[in-house]
């Protein structure tokens, strides 16, 4: 399975912004805003890291299981945490990941308020299947 790093760090807000639902959506390489995503208080420069694979259905045949743990890919993440909040307690939730962008649920309040609102060309991109995203080029 091969590793897809997504350059995540603490500074000025880039490359990250919050939906209308609750979410927020981070780009490969984005700055997040020193705000804990799982309480909303300051993080104070510490990060969370997180893994994400995508889900796959078991009940598939054995050879696309098999090729899925040679093509597949796992997605490593990470997150500004603050000292007080327990790692069992993560709440965020993937709803989309992929190389290029990755959109979640299940951040604080205080977390999302700070991100600028995602702008509707990039809204228009994260909501596309991944056919329609693989036909548009």
């Amino acid at each position: 399975m091969r590793n897809v790093p997504y350059s995540i760090k603490i500074g000025p807000v880039e490359n990250a912004y919050s939906n209308n639902l609750g979410q927020f959506v981070v780009l490969r390489s984005a700055a997040l805003p020193n705000v804990c995503v799982g309480c909303g208080g300051p993080a104070w420069g510490n990060m969370f890291y997180k893994e994400f694979e995508p889900l796959i259905k078991t009940s598939l045949p054995v050879i696309f299981l098999a090729l899925y743990f040679i093509v597949g890919r796992r997605y490593l993440l990470a997150f500004p945490f603050c000292s007080t909040c327990s790692p069992e307690n993560f709440r965020v939730r993937v709803i989309r990941i992929n190389g290029d962008f990755a959109i979640f649920s299940g951040a604080a309040g205080k977390f999302i308020q700070s991100l600028p609102p995602i702008s509707p060309d990039l809204s228009a991109q994260t909501s596309l299947n991944w056919l329609q995203r693989a036909l548009k080029y």
